[in-house]
């Protein structure tokens, strides 16, 4: 339902040092293409303007980084807005289908952090009211049909799926102790960090299988 997730599914398992068979940027040609489309080399302003968005825990590219660029942009007069959304990682602001313009954000409009899907194109903006107590934090799925939802409540870590279409929440199967960076891989399979008081940490998946543990 979308060239990343369609991509996804199809390349996943490549080798791209296996495909690759050269830095672009040693090749003339591609250097002159990569150069001539980095917003870090402009020396002018675009007529058109440009929204940076992040997730403040990006593991891909450095918060830092963006400001620099904004920093640059601005200094060109460029018609600039950069938002970065606390505790976000890379994936997990921007609806990951292509043509999607929607974005998925934390709001504190009630007294507590709740997820809210705004369509920047349309403007229109959707509070979910997901009636969990406690912390909760959320995701896309792949397919951009549902949310990946985490909640914290009385010193207890659960997971959810929330499909938006029919507003249901559905409880996913996880053991007892502490869940951290849940994601939704392309294949729909979620992998999430658990420890408990009597076992180290490890990545797993719903299904129970360790999928990595640190040495």
């Amino acid at each position: 339902k979308g060239c990343s997730n369609s991509l996804a599914q199809k390349y996943g398992t490549v080798d791209i040092s296996k495909v690759t068979k050269a830095d672009p940027f040693t090749i003339p040609a591609w250097k002159k293409v990569l150069e001539a489309n980095d917003p870090g080399t402009f020396t002018a302003k675009s007529a058109v303007p440009l929204l940076i968005v992040q997730g403040g825990n990006d593991e891909q590219i450095p918060v830092a980084s963006t400001l620099l660029l904004a920093n640059h942009l601005c200094s060109l007069h460029q018609d600039l807005e950069r938002w970065v959304y606390p505790g976000q990682r890379h994936a997990g602001v921007v609806a990951p289908s292509a043509g999607d313009t929607r974005l998925l954000v934390l709001n504190e409009r009630h007294g507590r952090w709740l997820p809210l899907i705004w369509n920047v194109e349309t403007g229109v903006q959707r509070e979910l009211d997901l009636e969990l107590p406690g912390d909760v934090s959320a995701r896309w799925f792949q397919d951009s049909a549902a949310l990946l939802i985490g909640h914290e409540h009385q010193a207890r870590s659960e997971l959810y799926r929330y499909d938006l279409d029919s507003n249901q929440l559905t409880r996913l199967p996880t053991p007892r102790g502490t869940i951290a960076g849940a994601t939704a891989r392309p294949d729909g399979v979620v992998e999430f960090l658990w420890s408990s008081g009597a076992a180290p940490p490890d990545v797993r998946d719903l299904a129970g299988r360790i999928v990595f543990r640190p040495p």
